[in-house]
Formats: structure tokens, C-alpha cells, sequence
């Protein structure tokens, strides 16, 4: 049921974003509604009460893993062995790879089949979910190209539905209340989703080149 939700959610934002810029909506709510609620002097009352102990965890407690499996996501065309540097999982259980040495975004299904392949110019640096079907990934070769690609999962395919350009190294990225975080070699950007630069929220220009900020 919660992955239906995820589903049905996902397809109103797509749908929303079709018909926003051409239909005006307006809402008349039921006056039933109104004087009924205007009729109701609460909304219930407690008849019993139990009291719940809360289990004190250990911090320091070691965690062990249990099981582990392990799935080839390689594709025959790859020159370099996959390098995987981000992960997000879509509504429906698919996941988006980021494979940093062969340059691309990989789609997998619940069975951890590759569905498809989308290169890129050049290295796929971090990834992060901004919606149920939708990620942000930051791609970038060090020195002229740093982008941000915004990437919509849509029936076991991978759409590129917007790219910002960046004056800056774009390394790491994580999604916080509507806007973005993207990290250079010595600072951490706040920027809308519009790619408006909201503040620098970390900068430390101690860093050698060679060192990078990720999330």
C-alpha cells in the first residue's frame, strides 16, 4: 500500500506539472461539511490509557551484518569496470546508479536488472532524491564542465528534465527543504532547485586541491 502511495503521488506531480501553466482551479468546499464541524464541541475523548516502556539503545552498541548480496552492473558496452558513486531508489523500488568511471546513469529494476543506460559527458559525482521519481545528480571533470542534471524516472526510462550550469566544482549534492546543497573542493553552496545561489554555507580555503567536500 505505501508503494501504491508512492506511485499515485508520483504520477500527480508529473500530471501537475502538465496542466499547472494552463488550467486555473478553483475550490468550493461543502457547507454540509462547515456546519457539521460547527456542530461538534470535540473531537473525542480518552477512555483508558496504558503505559509503554521505551527500550534505552546502546550507542555503543556493534552492529553486525546479517546477509549480503552482491549483483553484476556491468554492461557488455563498459570499457571500465563500474565505478558506483551515488544511489536512489525510486517509488516503485528502482534504482538509479551513478557509475563514475564509465561516465552514465544506470536503471535497475526490483530484480537489479539493467533496464538502461544514459551517458553522460563526463564524471557523475554524487546523487540524491528531490521527489518519489526524481533525483538530482552533480557531474563534473574537475575543471570546465560542472553541472547539475535533474533526472526523472518514467516507466523504465531515464528522462534529463533540466540541467543547471555551475561557476564552481560540483562534487556532493543533498536535497533539504526545497533547496540544494553542492559541495566544492572547499565549499558547501545553498542553491534553489532554479539554480539561484541562496548562500555559501560552509567554505574552509585551508583545503589542498586534491581534497573534496561530499556528503
Amino acid at each position: 500500500m505505501y508503494r501504491k502511495c508512492l506511485d499515485q503521488n508520483a504520477s500527480a506531480d508529473v500530471f501537475l506539472r502538465k496542466v499547472y501553466a494552463n488550467v486555473s482551479i478553483n475550490f468550493h468546499h461543502n457547507t454540509d461539511l462547515t456546519q457539521f464541524l460547527a456542530s461538534c464541541t470535540e473531537l473525542g475523548g480518552i477512555v483508558s490509557r496504558e503505559v509503554v516502556s521505551h527500550q534505552v539503545v546502546d550507542p555503543n552498541k556493534v552492529v553486525s551484518i546479517q546477509d549480503s548480496s552482491k549483483y553484476n552492473v556491468r554492461k557488455a558496452t563498459d570499457e571500465m569496470v563500474s565505478s558506483i558513486t551515488g544511489i536512489c531508489e525510486s517509488s516503485n523500488g528502482e534504482l538509479v546508479i551513478a557509475d563514475n568511471d564509465n561516465k552514465c546513469v544506470k536503471l535497475l529494476d526490483n530484480a537489479y536488472n539493467l533496464l538502461e543506460q544514459m551517458q553522460l559527458r563526463t564524471f557523475p559525482k554524487s546523487m540524491c532524491n528531490i521527489s518519489t521519481n526524481e533525483v538530482a545528480l552533480t557531474i563534473s571533470n574537475g575543471y570546465t564542465v560542472n553541472k547539475i542534471h535533474f533526472l526523472r524516472v518514467i516507466k523504465g526510462r531515464i528522462v534529463n528534465f533540466k540541467t543547471l550550469h555551475m561557476n564552481d566544482l560540483c562534487y556532493g549534492i543533498a536535497y533539504h527543504q526545497g533547496d540544494l546543497f553542492v559541495s566544492s573542493e572547499t565549499a558547501v553552496y545553498q542553491f534553489t532547485t532554479d539554480g539561484r545561489l541562496v548562500k555559501t554555507f560552509y567554505e574552509d580555503m585551508s583545503l589542498d586541491s586534491a581534497s573534496k567536500l561530499l556528503f
